[in-house]
């Protein structure tokens, strides 16, 4: 990373991250709430209970096997410890972490975001604090039960979303806050770094490749022509960039509308610097 800042530095070049699975929404949420653009530390060990809106936690969802041994850890029982963790999970198609919940739930995702907000509602009536102007949904199964249960484990539960909408996010940040989560389940000051995409700065990228105002490009370890949405718009836009480097040790598809190819070292040749947590 300071390499790249100090290459940036010099040649006055910008720098656009992306994820081919974007978390976007989330880096964004916490940008506007906490002003870090990061993912929080997630702690489910500590949770008694857990709400999840879609996020396959123990499947597919950021730090999988990170999140399964703390979620293990919550629901194993022992001399000293005597009740496990509830989950409840909400989502559309049956995941993992949806096969194991104690309550799960069907919704639409049509309904997902909505929904997010009246758990808000629920808990904001009980904690007495400012609702939100929205519809009101009915006939959601444990809905009810999972804001009771939250409210009675404030400051030991864990609300989570997989919407990469940074609007949604922004709720769930307040049902976490308003249950006094932060500093106990999760921690915005002990941010993972293994996500910093931006999908704004990216779509960016791609307008100033419209406009012909690029005249370099290196791609670090990136194939955007393969693992974006914009894949087939960048065959076009790249042809009329002067300079394209691509770092990739075989033929890509991006690399392989590039003049320059530079390998970088391939796992087996460099153990790096990445820390995925501070």
């Amino acid at each position: 990373n300071k390499a790249v800042q100090t290459f940036a530095g010099k040649y006055n070049a910008g720098v656009v991250t992306y994820d081919a699975n974007s978390a976007s929404g989330i880096i964004e949420a916490n940008a506007k709430s906490f002003g870090i653009a990061a993912i929080p530390a997630y702690d489910f060990s500590k949770a008694n209970v857990i709400v999840s809106f879609g996020a396959d936690f123990l499947g597919t969802w950021l730090s999988p096997v990170e999140y399964a041994t703390q979620y293990a850890a919550g629901r194993k029982l022992s001399k000293s410890k005597k009740q496990m963790s509830r989950h409840y999970q909400f989502e559309t198609i049956l995941s993992t972490t949806g096969s194991n919940a104690d309550f799960r739930t069907a919704i639409k995702p049509s309904q997902a975001g909505l929904i997010v907000a009246n758990l808000y509602n629920l808990i904001a009536a009980k904690a007495g604090a400012a609702t939100l102007n929205v519809g009101e949904v009915k006939d959601i199964k444990n809905l009810q039960k999972a804001a009771d249960d939250l409210f009675a484990n404030k400051g030991k539960s864990l609300v989570v979303s997989r919407s990469n909408d940074p609007n949604v996010q922004l709720i769930v940040n307040g049902i976490n806050n308003l249950l006094g989560n932060y500093g106990n389940t999760l921690s915005i000051s002990n941010s993972a770094n293994y996500r910093k995409g931006s999908d704004a700065s990216f779509a960016k990228f791609v307008e100033e490749l419209k406009g012909g105002n690029v005249g370099a490009v290196v791609f670090l370890n990136a194939n955007p022509v393969y693992n974006t949405p914009y894949g087939s718009e960048l065959k076009t836009l790249l042809a009329k960039v002067p300079v394209k480097v691509s770092t990739a040790d075989t033929p890509d598809e991006t690399a392989a509308l590039c003049e320059y190819i530079a390998p970088d070292h391939h796992y087996l040749e460099s153990w790096a610097d990445a820390s995925p947590k501070k």
